[in-house]
């Protein structure tokens, strides 16, 4: 797999690469909203790049780019896909920003896990973890999940990212709440635990 480059994050001085990609589950949402871009690169599949800075608790997108043609040139696609409101207070979810999460998010035993919580676009707590305490969370999280009434819309969210995948669309419920509990720091939009 290919290294992808990575968005940043601003927050309390220091700029972060992060894995995760803050934007998708919105343009799953909104999908006339993707920016177009014209030249694609195995180093960014998404086509576009984003930077984000958290101000007075607030997280905010501060720069969105796509290649452009030519000489590979990024070009600024923030005021077509973000006009106004640069406040993005329709993120909920975790946001990890420790160093030991390399280029492909692993989970490994001796490192410290480091995640943003944010909920509406506010800044609720940084949470550290070690490797226990990471996976003691995700369980619960995943337990409460289950019982909650955002579960419908977890399973809705999960349906259009794998709508168009033959495999995902024959799996059974057991196999889905096992992909939703493989990737629950991904769905986990508010914190229970």
């Amino acid at each position: 797999m290919t290294h992808q480059v990575a968005d940043k994050l601003k927050y309390n001085g220091s700029v972060y690469s992060i894995n995760e990609d803050l934007l998708e589950k919105y343009f799953i949402e909104f999908p006339e909203k993707i920016p177009e871009f014209e030249v694609i690169s195995s180093a960014l599949w998404k086509g576009y790049l984003a930077e984000y800075e958290i101000i007075e608790d607030q997280l905010l997108i501060k720069k969105l780019k796509v290649m452009a043609s030519g000489e590979l040139k990024m070009r600024s696609v923030l005021q077509d896909v973000f006009p106004k409101n640069k406040k993005m207070d329709w993120f909920s979810g975790l946001i990890r920003i420790d160093d030991f999460k390399g280029d492909f998010g692993i989970e490994t035993e001796e490192a410290i896990f480091e995640f943003l919580e944010i909920f509406k676009g506010r800044l609720i707590q940084k949470r550290v973890f070690d490797y226990r305490q990471l996976q003691d969370f995700k369980k619960a999280q995943l337990e409460h999940l289950l019982v909650s009434e955002d579960v419908a819309s977890v399973y809705e969210l999960w349906h259009k990212i794998h709508v168009s995948d033959k495999y995902y669309k024959e799996m059974d419920l057991k196999a889905i709440n096992k992909d939703i509990a493989d990737n629950i720091m991904y769905y986990t939009e508010k914190v229970y635990v």
